[in-house]
């Protein structure tokens, strides 16, 4: 075989083996290996139920909920949040590459406590105004927790929070990445 029609072939395969590479992962995908385990935390008396009040704020509210059909917006502070059900999750964070450890509440569980519709989908806005449009049935299928906290500390502004998306499966609205919104402001049911 002359060189020429040798170099031709290897280009092709070249060409074939990064078009299969991208395939694989298209853009906005996130490169997770397999299923984070999410394990429960142990709840103690205060944990709030399907039905329960939710607590008046005691602190700042950093979380807003809009269009549960009252004129006001339900607004949450980190206490409300930390007496949901919760959930430690270890996986990997595609944004920063490496394992990370995250605490928050399920969110199969932030919909019922909150009344959140399973019906529903939700538009979360973050502080920077960037924003997604999600069905309550995929977060909850995709095992989405509403973070609050990362390696034990509360989740601060510049480090993601205080309240962030994180999916425990890697598959479904979890395997793309534009879906881990953080800094969530605002959550408009529709």
């Amino acid at each position: 075989m002359p060189q020429r029609a040798v170099v031709l072939c290897l280009a092709i395969v070249a060409c074939l083996a990064l078009a299969a590479t991208a395939l694989m992962r298209a853009p906005g995908q996130a490169s997770r290996s397999a299923a984070s385990a999410v394990t429960p935390l142990p709840a103690d008396a205060g944990v709030l139920q399907p039905g329960d009040p939710i607590p008046t704020l005691r602190g700042e509210p950093v979380l807003r909920i809009r269009g549960l059909g009252g004129a006001q917006a339900l607004r949450l502070d980190i206490a409300a949040l930390d007496r949901m059900p919760q959930v430690e999750v270890t996986l990997d964070e595609p944004f920063v590459g490496r394992s990370m450890t995250f605490t928050g509440v399920p969110f199969a569980d932030f919909v019922e406590i909150t009344g959140i519709p399973a019906g529903a989908r939700l538009e979360m806005s973050a502080l920077d105004d960037y924003s997604v449009d999600l069905a309550v049935a995929d977060l909850v299928d995709g095992n989405a927790v509403l973070a609050t906290r990362t390696d034990g500390q509360e989740l601060a502004v510049d480090g993601g929070g205080p309240t962030r998306l994180v999916f425990a499966s890697p598959t479904g609205v979890g395997a793309n990445s534009d879906n881990w919104i953080w800094s969530i402001e605002t959550i408009e049911v529709r």
